[in-house]
């Protein structure tokens, strides 16, 4: 008989997940972390990935890398990306059709297709769908972590509406798009390549992610009641009929300040510590990706 101390401990939650994840193999525990383990790697294989597992059989430190196939070892395969949603608006998980259900996601994710995006860069920097500056775009990442645990999605409600009843600066710049240059006072503007914007759907209308081109919106707006109009305007009325902002569609940008602002740049919710005077935004073209089916037909041309 097996000594208690050395009895095996109760199954675990994660255990029981695996089971429901693969109930046709009638696995449990660390056979059904090993299934799913070989199912990813029967679904990536294709696209050129290896895997690392080492001590599989207690289900530790599996993950997926990227790196040098022995049977190619003068080729590298460009990693395959997937976005699994784990945070509290999850607006690119919403946009590309994933649930609050990580199971299911994670399902829906293997299920799926592998598509090409254009991912955008701020001064070489890659960002996913959202980058920006001015009024608004540091609530993102001044709402705490322990905020957002304890609140959610409301954490960057209150701290928005504080911000709203902060003073509203205006920053002299110039920007150029498509050989065009224009040169005014600013509140915020905001660079994108997606239809949800903090927690809003369709923020913008017909949003496609291989299209070679982003989103770019300035705002010379610094009185509160005029902010209010807009966002109203802006839901009714469409992002082109909207005095005080500018909405343009393009793959170059570059914002030139005056002044090197004190403040920074909001990145995909994350602080962008770089403060220079001269910012360019680009397009990487066809960055492959791994996402669900459910709104493919949405989000791409091709």
């Amino acid at each position: 008989k097996t000594p208690l101390a050395r009895q095996r401990p109760k199954q675990r939650a994660s255990h029981r997940r695996g089971e429901r994840f693969f109930p046709a193999d009638g696995l449990s525990g660390g056979g059904a972390r090993l299934s799913l383990v070989r199912h990813v790697r029967r679904r990536c294989h294709p696209a050129g990935l290896s895997f690392s597992h080492r001590r599989q059989a207690a289900g530790r430190s599996k993950g997926v890398r990227s790196g040098l196939n022995p049977s190619r070892p003068h080729f590298v395969q460009p990693l395959l990306l997937a976005h699994i949603p784990l945070g509290t608006t999850n607006d690119i998980g919403a946009m590309f059709g994933y649930s609050k259900n990580i199971i299911g996601n994670l399902k829906a994710l293997l299920d799926g297709s592998i598509k090409k995006i254009d991912i955008c860069t701020v001064n070489g920097r890659p960002f996913v769908y959202v980058a920006g500056f001015g009024k608004f775009l540091d609530v993102s990442y001044l709402t705490t972590s322990s905020q957002k645990r304890k609140w959610g999605y409301l954490a960057y409600l209150y701290n928005g509406i504080k911000s709203f009843f902060d003073k509203t600066n205006d920053y002299e710049l110039t920007y150029t798009i498509d050989g065009e240059t224009y040169q005014g006072k600013y509140s915020f503007f905001m660079i994108s390549n997606a239809n949800r914007i903090a927690g809003f759907n369709n923020f913008y209308k017909d949003v496609k992610l291989d299209d070679d081109r982003f989103e770019v919106l300035f705002c010379s707006l610094t009185k509160k009641k005029d902010i209010v109009k807009a966002f109203i305007n802006l839901k009714t009325n469409g992002i082109n009929n909207v005095a005080g902002m500018y909405f343009h569609k393009t793959n170059n940008l570059t914002v030139k300040f005056n002044k090197k602002p004190k403040k920074n740049w909001c990145v995909d919710g994350e602080e962008l510590v770089d403060n220079r005077k001269i910012y360019n935004i680009s397009i990487i073209h066809d960055v492959r990706i791994m996402l669900p089916n459910k709104n493919i037909k949405n989000l791409f041309i091709k």
